[in-house]
């Protein structure tokens, strides 16, 4: 873990060793489906949660069309 003064706030970052959810947002294989979960987002400079929103695209497929 490591603790570090940022500006305002203090940062504290650290290792994942354990995630949990609700049955009712995992498929079958035990995976989160992220639409079932309506995930938040923090917002730190105007201090609001936002929930995300649709997917919009794939990963690394949006840009293949400029591609040559």
């Amino acid at each position: 873990m490591n603790i570090c003064e940022v500006g305002s706030h203090t940062q504290i970052t650290g290792e994942i060793v354990n995630v949990q959810a609700d049955e009712d947002v995992l498929d079958r294989t035990g995976k989160i489906i992220f639409e079932k979960l309506d995930p938040l987002a923090y917002d730190d400079v105007t201090h609001t949660y936002f929930r995300m929103g649709e997917a919009i695209s794939r990963a690394f497929k949006s840009g293949t069309k400029y591609m040559r």
